[in-house]
Protein backbone atom coordinates (compact mmCIF):
# COMPACT_ATOMS: atom_id res chain seq x y z
CA UNK A 1 0.00 0.00 0.00
CA UNK A 2 1.51 3.35 -0.93
CA UNK A 3 0.85 5.17 2.38
CA UNK A 4 1.60 8.64 0.66
CA UNK A 5 -1.77 7.76 -1.25
CA UNK A 6 -3.75 6.59 1.77
CA UNK A 7 -2.88 9.59 4.19
CA UNK A 8 -3.44 11.91 1.12
CA UNK A 9 -7.08 10.63 0.43
CA UNK A 10 -7.94 10.67 3.83
CA UNK A 11 -7.27 14.12 4.87
CA UNK A 12 -8.95 14.98 1.34
CA UNK A 13 -12.24 13.34 2.52
CA UNK A 14 -12.26 14.45 6.07
CA UNK A 15 -11.80 18.26 4.59
CA UNK A 16 -14.80 17.67 2.56
CA UNK A 17 -17.06 15.91 5.62
CA UNK A 18 -15.73 19.23 7.52
CA UNK A 19 -16.59 21.80 4.46
CA UNK A 20 -20.42 20.20 4.22
CA UNK A 21 -20.55 20.13 7.82
CA UNK A 22 -20.11 24.02 8.31
CA UNK A 23 -22.12 24.40 5.57
CA UNK A 24 -19.38 26.79 3.92
CA UNK A 25 -19.46 24.95 0.53
CA UNK A 26 -18.93 22.11 -1.32
CA UNK A 27 -15.31 21.75 -0.59
CA UNK A 28 -14.83 21.32 -4.02
CA UNK A 29 -11.16 23.05 -4.04
CA UNK A 30 -9.64 22.78 -0.74
CA UNK A 31 -9.03 18.80 -0.54
CA UNK A 32 -7.23 18.33 -3.80
CA UNK A 33 -5.43 21.38 -2.39
CA UNK A 34 -3.81 20.32 0.65
CA UNK A 35 -3.78 16.54 -0.91
CA UNK A 36 -1.58 17.21 -3.54
CA UNK A 37 0.96 18.46 -1.00
CA UNK A 38 0.86 15.55 0.47
CA UNK A 39 1.26 13.68 -2.60
CA UNK A 40 2.27 15.87 -5.46
CA UNK A 41 1.73 13.38 -8.35
CA UNK A 42 -1.32 12.30 -7.07
CA UNK A 43 -3.75 13.00 -10.00
CA UNK A 44 -1.86 11.69 -12.07
CA UNK A 45 -1.71 8.27 -10.05
CA UNK A 46 -5.73 8.48 -9.85
CA UNK A 47 -6.50 9.29 -13.25
CA UNK A 48 -4.14 6.54 -14.71
CA UNK A 49 -6.80 4.09 -13.03
CA UNK A 50 -9.72 4.93 -15.59
CA UNK A 51 -10.10 2.51 -18.21
CA UNK A 52 -11.82 4.88 -21.15
CA UNK A 53 -9.25 7.93 -20.64
CA UNK A 54 -10.68 11.25 -20.25
CA UNK A 55 -12.54 14.24 -21.97
CA UNK A 56 -11.97 17.57 -21.10
CA UNK A 57 -14.70 20.43 -22.18
CA UNK A 58 -13.67 24.25 -22.12
CA UNK A 59 -14.06 27.59 -23.08
CA UNK A 60 -15.35 30.70 -22.08
CA UNK A 61 -19.23 30.20 -21.93
CA UNK A 62 -20.95 27.04 -21.70
CA UNK A 63 -18.85 24.54 -20.27
CA UNK A 64 -20.78 23.75 -16.81
CA UNK A 65 -23.98 23.21 -18.67
CA UNK A 66 -21.94 21.59 -22.10
CA UNK A 67 -20.04 18.90 -19.30
CA UNK A 68 -23.67 17.78 -17.71
CA UNK A 69 -25.12 17.46 -20.88
CA UNK A 70 -22.29 15.08 -21.95
CA UNK A 71 -22.42 13.55 -18.39
CA UNK A 72 -26.40 12.63 -18.63
CA UNK A 73 -25.73 11.32 -22.06
CA UNK A 74 -23.01 8.94 -20.89
CA UNK A 75 -24.53 7.52 -17.57
CA UNK A 76 -27.86 6.69 -19.73
CA UNK A 77 -25.66 4.42 -21.69
CA UNK A 78 -24.16 2.70 -18.48
CA UNK A 79 -20.61 4.51 -18.54
CA UNK A 80 -19.69 5.41 -15.00
CA UNK A 81 -18.63 8.93 -15.46
CA UNK A 82 -16.00 10.85 -12.73
CA UNK A 83 -17.26 14.50 -13.02
CA UNK A 84 -15.94 17.71 -11.57
CA UNK A 85 -19.77 18.60 -11.43
CA UNK A 86 -19.83 20.96 -8.61
CA UNK A 87 -17.81 23.11 -11.70
CA UNK A 88 -14.78 23.77 -9.54
CA UNK A 89 -12.60 23.64 -13.17
CA UNK A 90 -8.77 24.19 -11.90
CA UNK A 91 -6.45 21.19 -11.35
CA UNK A 92 -7.15 21.05 -7.56
CA UNK A 93 -10.81 20.78 -7.86
CA UNK A 94 -10.50 18.03 -10.37
CA UNK A 95 -8.31 16.73 -7.99
CA UNK A 96 -11.06 17.34 -5.37
CA UNK A 97 -13.26 15.08 -7.40
CA UNK A 98 -11.26 12.07 -7.62
CA UNK A 99 -10.47 12.06 -4.24
CA UNK A 100 -13.93 12.28 -3.66
CA UNK A 101 -14.90 9.10 -5.24
CA UNK A 102 -11.62 7.10 -4.51
CA UNK A 103 -11.46 4.86 -1.69
CA UNK A 104 -8.19 5.41 0.62
CA UNK A 105 -6.14 2.94 -1.35
CA UNK A 106 -6.94 5.00 -4.53
CA UNK A 107 -9.00 2.81 -6.38
CA UNK A 108 -12.18 4.79 -8.38
CA UNK A 109 -14.69 2.58 -9.64
CA UNK A 110 -15.51 4.62 -12.83
CA UNK A 111 -14.66 4.41 -16.67
CA UNK A 112 -13.88 7.74 -17.72
CA UNK A 113 -12.84 11.38 -16.37
CA UNK A 114 -15.23 13.89 -18.01
CA UNK A 115 -13.58 17.19 -16.66
CA UNK A 116 -14.86 21.05 -17.13
CA UNK A 117 -11.39 23.24 -17.35
CA UNK A 118 -10.94 26.58 -16.53
CA UNK A 119 -9.51 28.50 -20.03
CA UNK A 120 -6.31 29.76 -18.50
CA UNK A 121 -5.70 26.57 -16.78
CA UNK A 122 -6.15 24.29 -20.33
CA UNK A 123 -2.43 24.14 -21.49
CA UNK A 124 -1.39 23.03 -18.21
CA UNK A 125 -4.48 20.48 -17.69
CA UNK A 126 -3.62 19.27 -21.53
CA UNK A 127 -0.05 17.91 -20.26
CA UNK A 128 -1.85 16.40 -16.87
CA UNK A 129 -5.15 14.61 -17.89
CA UNK A 130 -3.99 13.83 -21.65
CA UNK A 131 -7.29 13.48 -22.56
CA UNK A 132 -8.49 11.56 -26.00
CA UNK A 133 -11.13 13.90 -26.42
CA UNK A 134 -11.11 18.17 -25.72
CA UNK A 135 -13.95 19.89 -26.81
CA UNK A 136 -13.56 23.88 -26.79
CA UNK A 137 -17.02 25.95 -26.71
CA UNK A 138 -16.11 29.09 -27.81
CA UNK A 139 -13.47 31.86 -26.87
CA UNK A 140 -15.13 35.02 -25.61
CA UNK A 141 -13.48 38.16 -23.67
CA UNK A 142 -13.62 37.39 -19.92
CA UNK A 143 -11.78 38.13 -16.45
CA UNK A 144 -8.80 40.63 -18.31
CA UNK A 145 -7.16 41.14 -14.99
CA UNK A 146 -6.91 37.07 -15.70
CA UNK A 147 -6.92 36.03 -18.78
CA UNK A 148 -6.05 39.12 -20.81
CA UNK A 149 -7.36 39.59 -24.49
CA UNK A 150 -8.89 36.78 -26.40
CA UNK A 151 -5.55 36.65 -28.26
CA UNK A 152 -3.38 35.66 -25.69
CA UNK A 153 -5.82 32.55 -24.95
CA UNK A 154 -5.99 31.54 -28.58
CA UNK A 155 -1.96 31.50 -29.09
CA UNK A 156 -1.37 29.94 -25.49
CA UNK A 157 -4.31 26.96 -27.10
CA UNK A 158 -2.98 26.38 -30.26
CA UNK A 159 0.78 25.86 -28.92
CA UNK A 160 -0.67 23.41 -26.44
CA UNK A 161 -3.02 21.98 -28.42
CA UNK A 162 -0.35 21.37 -31.09
CA UNK A 163 1.51 19.12 -28.81
CA UNK A 164 -1.22 16.57 -28.72
CA UNK A 165 -0.68 13.19 -30.25
CA UNK A 166 -2.45 12.49 -33.90
CA UNK A 167 -4.82 9.88 -32.33
CA UNK A 168 -6.40 12.99 -30.23
CA UNK A 169 -9.86 14.20 -31.27
CA UNK A 170 -10.25 18.07 -30.94
CA UNK A 171 -14.31 19.39 -30.83
CA UNK A 172 -14.45 22.76 -31.71
CA UNK A 173 -17.47 25.57 -32.55
CA UNK A 174 -16.91 26.37 -36.07
CA UNK A 175 -19.12 29.48 -35.94
CA UNK A 176 -16.50 31.33 -33.25
CA UNK A 177 -13.25 32.38 -35.94
CA UNK A 178 -11.27 31.58 -33.05
CA UNK A 179 -11.85 27.97 -32.97
CA UNK A 180 -11.59 27.52 -36.53
CA UNK A 181 -8.61 29.09 -36.91
CA UNK A 182 -7.15 26.68 -34.03
CA UNK A 183 -8.47 23.65 -35.85
CA UNK A 184 -6.91 24.77 -39.12
CA UNK A 185 -3.48 24.90 -37.53
CA UNK A 186 -4.11 21.21 -36.15
CA UNK A 187 -2.77 17.77 -37.49
CA UNK A 188 -4.92 15.58 -35.18
CA UNK A 189 -8.74 14.85 -35.59
CA UNK A 190 -10.82 18.26 -35.65
CA UNK A 191 -14.85 18.15 -36.19
CA UNK A 192 -16.75 20.84 -36.89
CA UNK A 193 -20.27 21.84 -35.55
CA UNK A 194 -22.24 25.54 -35.72
CA UNK A 195 -25.67 26.30 -36.57
CA UNK A 196 -26.99 27.27 -39.79
CA UNK A 197 -30.23 28.83 -39.24
CA UNK A 198 -30.62 32.16 -41.61
CA UNK A 199 -34.00 32.97 -39.33
CA UNK A 200 -31.97 33.61 -36.50
CA UNK A 201 -29.66 35.91 -38.11
CA UNK A 202 -28.65 39.52 -35.98
CA UNK A 203 -28.97 42.47 -38.13
CA UNK A 204 -25.96 44.02 -37.30
CA UNK A 205 -22.15 42.60 -35.19
CA UNK A 206 -22.99 43.35 -31.42
CA UNK A 207 -20.92 46.02 -29.80
CA UNK A 208 -19.94 43.04 -27.17
CA UNK A 209 -18.27 40.91 -30.25
CA UNK A 210 -14.67 40.00 -29.83
CA UNK A 211 -13.19 38.71 -32.92
CA UNK A 212 -13.89 40.56 -35.88
CA UNK A 213 -10.75 40.56 -37.82
CA UNK A 214 -9.40 37.28 -39.47
CA UNK A 215 -7.01 35.58 -37.29
CA UNK A 216 -4.86 34.53 -40.26
CA UNK A 217 -4.01 38.42 -41.72
CA UNK A 218 -5.93 40.57 -39.32
CA UNK A 219 -8.22 42.18 -42.24
CA UNK A 220 -11.84 42.61 -40.78
CA UNK A 221 -13.87 39.46 -41.12
CA UNK A 222 -17.56 39.61 -43.27
CA UNK A 223 -20.56 38.12 -41.51
CA UNK A 224 -22.98 36.37 -43.49
CA UNK A 225 -24.90 34.67 -40.49
CA UNK A 226 -24.48 36.27 -36.86
CA UNK A 227 -25.52 33.91 -34.20
CA UNK A 228 -23.85 36.07 -30.99
CA UNK A 229 -21.52 38.32 -30.25
CA UNK A 230 -18.74 37.11 -33.29
CA UNK A 231 -20.53 33.79 -33.58
CA UNK A 232 -21.72 32.58 -36.79
CA UNK A 233 -20.92 32.66 -40.65
CA UNK A 234 -17.74 34.25 -41.75
CA UNK A 235 -15.23 34.88 -44.42
CA UNK A 236 -12.57 37.20 -45.03
CA UNK A 237 -12.03 38.62 -48.69
CA UNK A 238 -8.03 38.99 -48.03
CA UNK A 239 -7.05 35.64 -47.56
CA UNK A 240 -9.96 33.60 -48.36
CA UNK A 241 -10.05 32.54 -44.46
CA UNK A 242 -13.94 30.96 -43.69
CA UNK A 243 -15.72 29.19 -42.11
CA UNK A 244 -15.33 25.30 -42.24
CA UNK A 245 -17.34 22.49 -42.89
CA UNK A 246 -20.10 21.46 -40.56
CA UNK A 247 -19.88 18.39 -39.61
CA UNK A 248 -22.76 18.31 -37.55
CA UNK A 249 -24.88 21.34 -38.04
CA UNK A 250 -28.58 22.58 -36.51
CA UNK A 251 -30.30 23.75 -39.52
CA UNK A 252 -33.60 24.93 -37.65
CA UNK A 253 -34.51 26.25 -34.26
CA UNK A 254 -38.21 26.23 -33.43
CA UNK A 255 -40.77 26.41 -30.57
CA UNK A 256 -38.44 28.65 -27.75
CA UNK A 257 -39.75 29.26 -24.41
CA UNK A 258 -38.44 30.71 -21.18
CA UNK A 259 -38.07 26.74 -20.06
CA UNK A 260 -37.12 24.33 -22.96
CA UNK A 261 -36.16 24.85 -27.03
CA UNK A 262 -36.52 22.58 -30.02
CA UNK A 263 -34.22 22.03 -33.05
CA UNK A 264 -33.68 20.07 -36.09
CA UNK A 265 -30.03 18.62 -36.08
CA UNK A 266 -28.79 17.30 -39.19
CA UNK A 267 -26.22 14.35 -38.97
CA UNK A 268 -25.09 12.57 -42.07
CA UNK A 269 -27.77 13.74 -44.00
CA UNK A 270 -30.31 12.84 -41.57
CA UNK A 271 -32.57 15.75 -40.00
CA UNK A 272 -33.47 14.64 -36.12
CA UNK A 273 -35.68 16.55 -34.02
CA UNK A 274 -34.93 17.59 -30.49
CA UNK A 275 -36.35 19.18 -27.51
CA UNK A 276 -34.57 21.01 -24.30
CA UNK A 277 -36.08 21.71 -21.05
CA UNK A 278 -33.57 24.71 -20.70
CA UNK A 279 -34.63 27.64 -22.95
CA UNK A 280 -31.79 30.01 -25.06
CA UNK A 281 -30.00 30.09 -28.65
CA UNK A 282 -26.63 28.97 -25.78
CA UNK A 283 -28.16 25.96 -24.52
CA UNK A 284 -28.70 24.94 -28.38
CA UNK A 285 -24.97 25.24 -28.45
CA UNK A 286 -24.04 23.56 -25.22
CA UNK A 287 -26.27 21.06 -26.66
CA UNK A 288 -24.90 20.47 -30.50
CA UNK A 289 -21.53 20.90 -28.73
CA UNK A 290 -22.75 17.59 -25.90
CA UNK A 291 -24.14 15.84 -29.34
CA UNK A 292 -20.77 16.22 -30.85
CA UNK A 293 -18.89 14.93 -27.92
CA UNK A 294 -21.36 11.91 -27.47
CA UNK A 295 -20.99 11.24 -31.29
CA UNK A 296 -17.36 10.74 -30.96
CA UNK A 297 -17.74 7.95 -28.39
CA UNK A 298 -19.91 6.13 -31.03
CA UNK A 299 -22.86 6.78 -29.02
CA UNK A 300 -26.08 6.58 -31.73
CA UNK A 301 -27.83 9.97 -32.14
CA UNK A 302 -31.50 8.59 -31.14
CA UNK A 303 -29.81 7.49 -28.02
CA UNK A 304 -28.35 10.85 -27.15
CA UNK A 305 -31.34 12.84 -28.48
CA UNK A 306 -33.60 10.87 -25.59
CA UNK A 307 -30.89 11.48 -22.61
CA UNK A 308 -31.25 15.03 -23.66
CA UNK A 309 -34.74 15.00 -23.57
CA UNK A 310 -34.13 14.40 -19.27
CA UNK A 311 -31.58 17.42 -19.18
CA UNK A 312 -31.95 19.76 -16.43
CA UNK A 313 -30.16 22.95 -16.19
CA UNK A 314 -26.89 23.03 -13.76
CA UNK A 315 -27.65 25.37 -10.62
CA UNK A 316 -27.18 29.06 -11.77
CA UNK A 317 -27.58 28.46 -15.20
CA UNK A 318 -31.35 29.15 -16.07
CA UNK A 319 -31.85 27.73 -12.79
CA UNK A 320 -36.04 27.64 -11.89
CA UNK A 321 -36.98 27.61 -7.74
CA UNK A 322 -40.11 27.90 -6.78
CA UNK A 323 -41.18 29.98 -3.55
CA UNK A 324 -44.62 29.31 -2.49
CA UNK A 325 -46.78 30.49 -5.50
CA UNK A 326 -43.65 32.71 -6.96
CA UNK A 327 -41.16 32.01 -9.61
CA UNK A 328 -37.22 32.67 -9.58
CA UNK A 329 -35.19 31.96 -12.17
CA UNK A 330 -31.49 32.49 -11.73
CA UNK A 331 -29.14 33.56 -14.72
CA UNK A 332 -25.60 33.28 -13.94
CA UNK A 333 -23.83 35.65 -15.74
CA UNK A 334 -20.27 36.99 -15.96
CA UNK A 335 -19.32 38.59 -19.29
CA UNK A 336 -20.70 40.61 -22.44
CA UNK A 337 -21.35 38.11 -24.46
CA UNK A 338 -23.25 35.99 -21.88
CA UNK A 339 -24.78 38.92 -20.34
CA UNK A 340 -26.23 39.93 -23.53
CA UNK A 341 -27.52 36.63 -24.48
CA UNK A 342 -29.66 36.31 -21.08
CA UNK A 343 -31.41 39.72 -21.49
CA UNK A 344 -31.93 38.62 -25.14
CA UNK A 345 -33.42 35.63 -23.43
CA UNK A 346 -36.14 36.96 -20.72
CA UNK A 347 -37.25 39.68 -22.69
CA UNK A 348 -38.56 37.55 -25.88
CA UNK A 349 -40.44 35.85 -23.09
CA UNK A 350 -41.36 38.46 -21.04
CA UNK A 351 -42.73 40.12 -24.18
CA UNK A 352 -40.50 42.78 -24.26
CA UNK A 353 -41.41 44.07 -20.58
CA UNK A 354 -39.39 42.57 -17.57
CA UNK A 355 -42.04 43.03 -14.45
CA UNK A 356 -39.23 42.11 -11.71
CA UNK A 357 -35.56 42.39 -12.36
CA UNK A 358 -32.54 41.85 -9.98
CA UNK A 359 -29.38 42.78 -11.05
CA UNK A 360 -26.11 41.55 -9.41
CA UNK A 361 -22.35 42.47 -9.78
CA UNK A 362 -19.08 41.36 -7.50
CA UNK A 363 -15.29 41.68 -8.04
CA UNK A 364 -13.78 39.23 -5.84
CA UNK A 365 -11.33 36.53 -7.30
CA UNK A 366 -14.06 34.32 -8.91
CA UNK A 367 -15.76 37.09 -10.69
CA UNK A 368 -12.61 39.07 -12.02
CA UNK A 369 -11.49 41.87 -10.19
CA UNK A 370 -12.33 44.34 -13.36
CA UNK A 371 -15.49 45.39 -13.49
CA UNK A 372 -15.15 47.79 -16.74
CA UNK A 373 -16.56 44.61 -19.06
CA UNK A 374 -20.34 45.99 -17.89
CA UNK A 375 -19.99 49.02 -20.15
CA UNK A 376 -19.64 46.30 -23.31
CA UNK A 377 -23.39 45.03 -22.03
CA UNK A 378 -25.91 46.15 -23.77
CA UNK A 379 -28.09 47.51 -21.00
CA UNK A 380 -29.82 49.61 -23.12
CA UNK A 381 -31.63 46.72 -24.29
CA UNK A 382 -33.77 47.33 -21.05
CA UNK A 383 -34.74 51.40 -21.50
CA UNK A 384 -38.41 51.61 -20.68
CA UNK A 385 -39.00 47.65 -20.34
CA UNK A 386 -38.46 47.20 -16.60
CA UNK A 387 -40.69 48.01 -13.55
CA UNK A 388 -39.23 46.95 -10.60
CA UNK A 389 -35.39 46.87 -10.34
CA UNK A 390 -32.99 45.84 -7.85
CA UNK A 391 -29.23 46.22 -8.12
CA UNK A 392 -27.01 44.56 -5.16
CA UNK A 393 -23.64 43.43 -4.91
CA UNK A 394 -20.36 44.44 -3.69
CA UNK A 395 -19.85 46.81 -6.86
CA UNK A 396 -23.79 47.62 -7.17
CA UNK A 397 -22.69 51.65 -6.87
CA UNK A 398 -20.48 50.74 -10.52
CA UNK A 399 -23.67 48.83 -11.69
CA UNK A 400 -26.31 51.30 -11.33
CA UNK A 401 -24.03 53.87 -12.88
CA UNK A 402 -23.82 51.90 -16.14
CA UNK A 403 -27.75 51.66 -16.22
CA UNK A 404 -28.20 55.08 -15.39
CA UNK A 405 -26.02 55.84 -18.57
CA UNK A 406 -28.04 53.26 -20.57
CA UNK A 407 -31.33 55.41 -19.48
CA UNK A 408 -32.35 51.87 -18.26
CA UNK A 409 -33.61 53.82 -15.05
CA UNK A 410 -35.93 56.47 -16.72
CA UNK A 411 -39.36 54.42 -16.57
CA UNK A 412 -38.25 52.56 -13.45
CA UNK A 413 -41.52 52.66 -10.93
CA UNK A 414 -39.38 50.77 -7.89
CA UNK A 415 -35.89 51.19 -7.61
CA UNK A 416 -33.48 49.28 -4.52
CA UNK A 417 -30.18 49.69 -4.02
CA UNK A 418 -28.50 47.13 -1.54
CA UNK A 419 -25.01 46.16 -1.41
CA UNK A 420 -26.34 43.28 0.98
CA UNK A 421 -27.43 40.22 -1.31
CA UNK A 422 -29.38 38.06 1.05
CA UNK A 423 -31.47 41.24 2.21
CA UNK A 424 -31.74 42.48 -1.35
CA UNK A 425 -32.75 38.92 -2.50
CA UNK A 426 -35.29 38.95 0.63
CA UNK A 427 -37.17 42.04 -0.37
CA UNK A 428 -37.32 41.99 -4.45
CA UNK A 429 -39.42 38.93 -3.24
CA UNK A 430 -41.71 40.42 -0.92
CA UNK A 431 -42.40 43.11 -3.27
CA UNK A 432 -43.80 39.86 -5.72
CA UNK A 433 -47.57 39.13 -5.70
CA UNK A 434 -48.59 35.63 -6.20
CA UNK A 435 -47.47 34.12 -9.77
CA UNK A 436 -45.02 36.24 -10.11
CA UNK A 437 -41.72 35.99 -11.70
CA UNK A 438 -38.62 37.48 -10.82
CA UNK A 439 -35.41 37.22 -13.12
CA UNK A 440 -31.89 37.27 -11.50
CA UNK A 441 -29.06 37.78 -13.08
CA UNK A 442 -25.64 37.90 -10.85
CA UNK A 443 -21.91 37.21 -11.56
CA UNK A 444 -20.80 34.00 -9.87
CA UNK A 445 -20.08 34.94 -6.33
CA UNK A 446 -23.25 37.08 -6.30
CA UNK A 447 -24.99 33.69 -7.46
CA UNK A 448 -23.35 31.47 -4.72
CA UNK A 449 -24.31 33.92 -2.18
CA UNK A 450 -28.09 34.16 -3.21
CA UNK A 451 -28.31 30.34 -3.65
CA UNK A 452 -27.19 29.98 0.16
CA UNK A 453 -29.88 32.17 0.63
CA UNK A 454 -33.13 29.71 -0.99
CA UNK A 455 -31.06 27.29 0.60
CA UNK A 456 -31.32 28.63 3.85
CA UNK A 457 -35.31 29.01 3.57
CA UNK A 458 -35.42 25.03 2.04
CA UNK A 459 -36.42 26.28 -1.39
CA UNK A 460 -33.36 24.53 -3.26
CA UNK A 461 -30.40 22.50 -2.34
CA UNK A 462 -26.93 22.28 -2.12
CA UNK A 463 -25.08 23.12 -4.83
CA UNK A 464 -23.16 20.19 -4.39
CA UNK A 465 -26.54 18.50 -4.14
CA UNK A 466 -26.84 18.76 -7.46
Amino acid sequence: MNVRVFFSILVGKCLFKLSRHTRKGGGTALPGLIAIRIKHDLLTYLLAKLPQGNMIVSGTNGKTTTARMISTILKNQGIKVLHNRAGSNLLRGILSTCVEHADLWGNISSDLGLWEVDEAVLPLALHELKPHTILLTNLFRDQLDRYGEIDTLKKKWLQALQTLPRETTVLLNADDPSLAFIGKHLTCTVIYFGLDDKELTLPQLPHAADAVQCPECQHILDFDQIYASHMGYYSCRNCGFTRPSLTIRVPEIQNMSIDSVQFSLEYNSITYKTNLRVPGLYNVYNALAAITASLSRSIELPDIISSLSTFSAAFGRVEKIHVGTKTVYLFLVKNPTGFNEVLRTILQFSNQHIEHLYLSLNDLIADGRDVSWIWDVDLELLKSKVTHLTVSGIRAPDLLLRLKYAEALDHVQTLRVDVNQKKAVEKALNKLRSHETLFLLPTYTAMLDIREYFVQKGYTHHLWKD
